[in-house]
């Protein structure tokens, strides 16, 4: 049941950053939010981290959210530093390779992306 819900809080929070692109000080306490919870949730073993992302990964593949995917890329990145540290190496290796998988959902741009 958390793990849907945490599904569900990613994916609106991916949406709802196109309308808040504006007021960056919503989105920013959003994201980390929700980075926080899931290194909660994962360390405490409430929820199951590669189930959040399987599901996440395929809800991607039917909206475009290249605005919002740095947010979620940078929440990302933050649950796995604050997470791998308490883990097993096979256990980590296996959220690495969901992550991975979800990153290559996230950037399938045919073209390469524009240099800042």
């Amino acid at each position: 049941f958390v793990e849907d819900c945490m599904k569900q809080l990613i994916l609106e929070a991916l949406s709802k950053t196109k309308e808040w692109k504006f007021d960056e000080e919503r989105v920013i306490l959003t994201w980390s939010h929700l980075a926080t919870q899931l290194i909660l949730f994962s360390l405490i073993h409430l929820v199951n981290s590669n189930k959040i992302f399987g599901a996440v990964k395929k809800n991607l593949c039917s909206e475009n959210f290249t605005n919002s995917r740095c947010y979620f890329m940078w929440m990302l990145q933050y649950f796995l530093s604050g997470s791998v540290t308490n883990k097993d190496q096979a256990n980590v290796r296996e959220e690495c390779t969901t992550i991975i998988n979800l990153i290559n959902s996230l950037y399938s741009d045919n073209e390469p992306l524009p240099i800042p």
